[in-house]
């Protein structure tokens, strides 16, 4: 299977991988840093963090305009925290990837 890496201006890596057509197509995003990382004063914090985002960003101001763009995109989201990362990912048809990735990296940043 063919993908293609890059590095945006900001230091964040990127992968693609393409899918057949008529699969979902799927947004992720792993953050580096989980749960190993933390110290016992702040244990929890990554998790939190993870919660956090899901509390809106600049373009979608809270979690209600969040899960308004969720139902439009007729897709399913979900995040975890791990060891040594948080995962975070949102599931959609193909055609909504741009919006996907609009409202992933809005909530992110």
């Amino acid at each position: 299977m063919e993908f293609h890496r890059f590095l945006l201006s900001n230091g964040i890596r990127v992968i693609i991988i393409p899918t057949v057509p008529y699969a979902p197509a799927v947004v992720q995003v792993w953050v580096l840093g989980g749960s190993r990382t933390e110290s016992n004063e702040y244990a929890g914090r990554v998790h939190f963090n993870e919660h956090m985002f899901y509390r809106g960003g600049r373009d979608f101001e809270d979690e209600k305009s969040v899960e308004r763009e969720l139902r439009l995109l007729g897709g399913k989201h979900n995040a975890f925290t791990g060891p040594e990362s948080v995962f975070y990912f949102i599931m959609t048809s193909p055609r909504h990837l741009r919006r996907a990735m609009h409202l992933l990296s809005d909530m992110l940043i």
